[in-house]
């Protein structure tokens, strides 16, 4: 899998900052940090699946110890992408804020890899037990990914927290 950073702003204006593989935790969490102070991110929403949850804590330590340095960091969120209920609701706020263009994804260098993936990106419904089922991603082909799609999700949803705050 792909680490991907994702800046939205309140408009929805999107842009996929970075998407790097095969990095050690340390130098990972330093990209990150760096991005965080370059683009005066105050919310982070983390994937916590995988190493999300350590990424997630070693942020916080992070933005405590930087605090007073006026590193911009308020508050990191580590969302369960793994619990089928939680992704679907993510993706489907992420959807619709698409389809009704309150998310526009800015031009740069990686916005045609997430729009390659938001094309191939898709739900596939199916009934088990007698219930329907849906489960969102890439068709599972060699090669393809849907990790800038999800990190688009965790940055809308951390972008509606941020509106919720100001009413």
């Amino acid at each position: 899998d792909w680490t991907v950073v994702t800046k939205i702003n309140v408009d929805g204006e999107a842009e996929v900052l970075g998407r790097w593989r095969h990095e050690d935790y340390p130098s990972t969490t330093k990209r990150i940090v760096d991005l965080i102070s370059e683009h005066q991110v105050t919310l982070v929403c983390v994937d916590k699946a995988q190493a999300g949850s350590y990424l997630a804590d070693e942020l916080r330590r992070i933005q405590r110890e930087r605090k007073r340095d006026g590193f911009p960091l308020q508050e990191v969120v580590a969302y369960e992408t793994f619990s089928p209920g939680k992704k679907t609701t993510l993706i489907e706020t992420a959807r619709g804020d698409v389809q009704h263009q309150r998310i526009r994804v800015l031009m740069n260098d990686l916005a045609n890899v997430l729009r390659y993936e938001l094309c191939r990106f898709q739900g596939i419904r199916r009934v088990s037990q007698g219930r329907e089922i849906v489960s969102y991603g890439c068709p599972q082909t060699y090669g393809e990914h849907d990790d800038c799609v999800l990190s688009l999700c965790l940055a809308n949803w951390a972008r509606l927290r941020l509106l919720d705050r100001k009413t």
